[in-house]
């Protein structure tokens, strides 16, 4: 018999239509199992609607961040900018952000994908937000970013040595290593001249306590230089939010679906 897990809520606590296509295919299968009990007709045509459905927004929306980032900096390299930093956060095992323009009005649920592009030319530093999975553009702006790029000019060599640990308790005989399949993680990428270099923080390996148990790793990873550089970073971003210092407008179009 095969096995499904199916849950009506996501990690977040939203309630998730994702149940009633878990159950479909549970009958399907299950009448599979049992040649016995035949499959109704109705049924083979609701698998395949359902399969389709859930195909839609893949097919329809332009959630292509990676592109929109590599044709961004590709424009900046055409402009001789060749020192710039991306900074994004992500997740796993989170749903996708569904669009749907209705009347003019854009409309979308869970928070969309954005990137931030940094820059420095000049003497000048400048970021970008960066997303097109939402209703907005966004503008560039000059801001003092110079803390940040002197941070990792004079810690890079360190910086692309280290290494994250993953999480680990102690149990009463020895050390466990914990982990999760829903996670939130940053990722950073530095392109200075010819030198380049990606990290990834997953924010799992950060955490201090794991069901009620210290995280053995926890102070290492926090001490590291690439955690230093992502709370930078995420200083300056949070204090461009609040402050509304990049403006946004509307997306002259959209594309996608609203997620029920």
């Amino acid at each position: 018999m095969r096995k499904t897990l199916c849950t009506g809520w996501d990690f977040r606590g939203h309630f998730s239509n994702d149940w009633i296509i878990c159950l479909v295919e549970w009958v399907y299968f299950y009448c599979l199992d049992n040649k016995n009990i035949p499959i109704p007709p109705i049924m083979k045509y609701l698998i395949s609607l359902l399969s389709s459905l859930m195909l839609l927004p893949c097919l329809a929306q332009v959630c292509e961040n990676d592109l929109i980032i590599e044709n961004f900096i590709h424009n900046l390299k055409q402009q001789g900018i060749d020192t710039i930093m991306t900074y994004d956060i992500r997740s796993v095992g989170s749903g996708s952000t569904i669009i749907m323009n209705v009347k003019d009005t854009c409309y979308y649920d869970e928070e969309p994908d954005v990137s931030y592009i940094m820059w420095k030319n000049k003497g000048q530093t400048s970021i970008a937000k960066v997303s097109t999975c939402d209703c907005f553009v966004y503008d560039t702006i000059q801001y003092n970013l110079n803390q940040v790029w002197n941070f990792y000019f004079k810690n890079k060599t360190v910086l692309k040595k280290e290494k994250i640990f993953s999480p680990e308790i102690q149990l009463k005989t020895y050390r466990a290593a914990c982990n999760v399949d829903h996670y939130s993680y940053t990722q950073i990428l530095i392109q200075a001249k010819k030198d380049k270099f990606i990290f990834t923080l997953n924010h799992f390996y950060l955490t201090k306590w794991i069901e009620g148990k210290l995280n053995l790793n926890h102070y290492r990873n926090t001490r590291t230089l690439q955690y230093r550089l992502q709370v930078l970073i995420e200083k300056e971003v949070k204090k461009i939010e609040s402050e509304k210092l990049i403006q946004r407008r509307l997306r002259p179009t959209y594309i996608g679906f609203k997620k029920q």
